[in-house]
């Protein structure tokens, strides 16, 4: 029944058992070692490079996690309706808790944008645009 499955798993098992080049070659150095070699010439630039970075990094790690709650909270209150048996009480407050959940969604989304389109306009949080800065 499940010969075709044992097939291609020997075949694969022979073929990397068996393989005489190794499926990922060992790395090599190339060039000068990686070491920051960076230095700052004022505090603009110290901006620029790195706490610019650290702030775009941090936005978004806040709206990714915001975004996984309010979907986790959606579907929270997804199930909370198909399991409220038709008591309008339950069903009342699950209906409400899915308004609040795609509400904070159109947030996190807006806000998303609007700090996106703010940095891209006015340049401090958008890094392309800071490197630009003399």
């Amino acid at each position: 029944m499940f010969t075709w499955l044992g097939t291609l798993f020997a075949r694969i098992y022979v073929g990397v058992a068996h393989a005489e080049a190794p499926i990922f070659p060992p790395l090599k150095p190339t060039g000068t070692p990686a070491v920051p070699t960076q230095t700052y010439t004022g505090p603009l630039d110290f901006i620029k490079s790195a706490v610019v970075p650290l702030g775009d990094n941090i936005l978004q790690s806040i709206f990714l996690i915001a975004g996984f709650l309010a979907v986790f909270y959606l579907i929270y209150a997804g199930v909370q309706y198909i399991t409220s048996n038709g008591v309008p009480d339950k069903a009342k407050a699950a209906r409400g808790a899915i308004i609040n959940a795609i509400i904070g969604i159109i947030v996190i989304v807006a806000s998303y944008a609007i700090i996106r389109l703010a940095t891209g306009l006015g340049g401090f949080l958008n890094s392309a645009a800071v490197s630009n800065i003399k």
